[in-house]
């Protein structure tokens, strides 16, 4: 299969979507397909370029293209190289705000639609639109209505062959709008490594960014109790680059007197090892949405059970059933320790399962 993939940055290293993007198609290459990237939208180049992006010896060709580059020249040099590359597949990476910076591009549908002409057309929905939830404020809830205007039009318009996203409510919001959807799980970017020995501590872990929200106090107490009964003491583990919120946490484990390690960016196989030593993951990510965490993938990949302490996010338009198979806990206070820790799962390759199944969705 030759797959050419349309995403906004492919940036390494700077671009969750574009590392995403990035791997997928390096994981193409290893199973004998073929696959090339266009990053449409790209405020980290100047001028556009075609470059090569390699990794563990397979190689990948790129055009990007700046942000204030003119439509049309997009338009032109992007057909031009979807043309020679002649691919089985054209994919949309779609995130609203990867195309324009309001999240409300209009020239995207028809230009795609130039772009893949014949070619069989497949969407992945990294986001829908901004204000979905009955928590968001007055002003999101309108500039969301605008966004998913044009995703409906765009749908409409486009008519892909396939439709994917990664999180169960989306899927539901798009099956609201008429849309066929499947899932398709997002991995992590953390691949297996050395298994370190468990630590002998009760020692929870965050990995990345830490989101607003959640009782973090009354968690707390909860896994008070919970090394009481277990006979443990606790120690927490931060990791990775775990933004402005995480004083919150340090507030709220220095009041509970429970100590944790800062271990800051760090190496893969550093992260990978640390992983497989603590007891479980926490998830901050609102539940709903936890699909949507490359930290939670990561963590459910290598072995962890995760409990999500996060705020509450409800969609204004519920979805037609309960949403309950997800992968992770949402956490409460009557939660119990030890049923939760039966969640956990053998590790797997994230990558490469959820490369199968992107495989075997598009064998229409």
């Amino acid at each position: 299969m030759k797959i050419v993939f349309i995403c906004g940055s492919a940036q390494p290293g700077k671009d969750g979507v574009g590392d995403y993007v990035r791997l997928l198609a390096l994981s193409l290459l290893k199973m004998g397909h073929q696959a090339a990237i266009v990053a449409y939208n790209d405020k980290f180049v100047s001028a556009p370029e075609t470059v090569v992006q390699s990794a563990n010896d397979y190689s990948i060709s790129v055009l990007r293209f700046p942000v204030n580059f003119s439509a049309s020249g997009k338009l032109s040099a992007a057909s031009n190289f979807v043309d020679a590359f002649s691919p089985d597949w054209v994919s949309l990476q779609f995130v609203p705000f990867s195309f324009d910076k309001r999240g409300l591009s209009r020239d995207l549908t028809p230009h795609i639609k130039k772009i893949a002409k014949d070619i069989k057309l497949h969407i992945m929905f990294h986001e829908l639109w901004v204000g979905m939830d009955l928590q968001s404020p007055l002003k999101l809830k309108l500039w969301g209505k605008l966004q998913k205007q044009l995703i409906k039009s765009m749908l409409k318009q486009l008519k892909p062959n396939v439709i994917h996203t990664h999180s169960q409510v989306y899927k539901e919001q798009l099956s609201i709008l008429g849309h066929s959807v499947k899932i398709l799980a997002l991995f992590g970017n953390i691949p297996l490594g050395i298994m370190g020995p468990k630590f002998k501590d009760l020692s929870p872990l965050i990995f990345g960014g830490i989101h607003h929200g959640g009782e973090i106090k009354s968690f707390l107490n909860w896994l008070k109790d919970a090394a009481f009964d277990e006979e443990k003491n606790i120690h927490f583990h931060f990791v990775g680059n775990n933004g402005v919120y995480t004083k919150a946490w340090y507030s709220e484990l220095k009041d509970a007197e429970i100590p944790y390690t800062e271990h800051g960016i760090q190496a893969e196989t550093y992260i990978s090892e640390l992983l497989t030593q603590c007891t479980f993951g926490i998830g901050t990510t609102p539940y709903l949405l936890s699909e949507k965490s490359g930290s939670v993938a990561a963590m459910l990949e290598h072995g962890l059970p995760v409990a999500v302490v996060a705020r509450e996010w409800v969609p204004i338009e519920k979805p037609a059933r309960e949403i309950s198979d997800l992968k992770v806990v949402k956490w409460h206070r009557s939660l119990n320790y030890n049923m939760f820790l039966q969640q956990a799962q053998q590790p797997y390759n994230g990558v490469e399962v959820t490369t199968n199944v992107f495989l075997n969705d598009l064998k229409l």
